[in-house]
């Protein structure tokens, strides 16, 4: 029985894209014909001597890596291309994974080319390590439910941190910090450094302030939907904007944004 049959009953399962689970398989395909061309190229250089050795060599070099590239897609691609199982208080990603539950979630979007649209998503799962979701290997929609329903738990508690004169840190990093690795495996560690070591958006009730610069509610309009933080005077005059920022939990900083704001 597969762990997330343990959860019971999911409110809505969305399924992946067929073309993610075929480009999948697809690149092992590629990959095994890639090592027969090897194979054949190896058999064919002990009948041609004057073949020269360097040769020989750099062909095979590209061949590798073209296997290796092939079967890294093909691994990460059948990895992700599993349904996700949406609950009230949380989500699994895969029949098998384990919930990953709103109260204490911690993410973010990499933003996409268009305004207000993500490529894909990096969230820190129940074991405390960061993993990646791409928007592109499912329906357009797929975290629309996550965003709604994150809100609706998180909401109340951070209201009541504030009203009770609390903050709530939000860390950002900018769109163009890099977050890759050669290893796959060292993703996480550099995203949780990074996160621990990022500038913070601060929410009080008096104002709201951006690596400790203050903006007083009273006194600017603010807006930050999918992380773009646009920062206005009463006139409308734009005194900052920073897109697509790498926000931690944006959709409850924009909710308390637009709570602030209307006050």
């Amino acid at each position: 029985m597969g762990k997330g049959i343990e959860y019971g009953n999911p409110k809505k399962v969305i399924k992946p894209k067929m073309f993610s689970i075929f480009s999948g398989w697809m690149c092992f395909v590629f990959a095994t014909v890639s090592v027969c061309d090897i194979i054949s190229l190896y058999i064919q250089s002990l009948n041609q001597e004057r073949l020269e050795v360097k040769v020989i060599i750099s062909i095979l070099v590209i061949r590798l890596v073209y296997i290796l590239a092939f079967l890294e897609v093909g691994i990460i691609s059948l990895k992700m291309a599993k349904n996700i199982y949406f609950y009230d208080d949380g989500f699994v990603h895969g029949k098998n994974g384990e919930k990953t539950f709103y109260k204490n979630l911690h993410y973010f979007f990499i933003s996409g080319l268009k305004p207000n649209k993500f490529q894909s998503i990096f969230y820190q799962a129940a074991d405390g390590e960061y993993r990646n979701i791409f928007r592109h290997f499912f329906p357009i929609e797929v975290f629309n439910q996550l965003q709604e329903d994150v809100v609706k738990v998180t909401y109340s508690d951070a209201m009541e941190n504030i009203n009770n004169g609390g903050t709530e840190e939000f860390p950002f990093l900018a769109p163009k910090k890099f977050l890759f690795a050669l290893s796959r495996k060292k993703i996480p560690e550099i995203i949780k450094k990074s996160m621990n070591e990022a500038d913070k958006i601060k929410i009080t009730r008096e104002y709201m302030s951006i690596a400790d610069k203050i903006y007083r509610w009273d006194q600017y309009r603010i807006s930050g939907k999918f992380g773009n933080i646009v920062v206005e005077e009463l006139n409308r005059r734009i005194v900052t904007k920073l897109p697509k920022l790498r926000v931690d939990r944006p959709n409850l900083l924009e909710a308390l944004i637009e709570t602030f704001n209307r006050s």
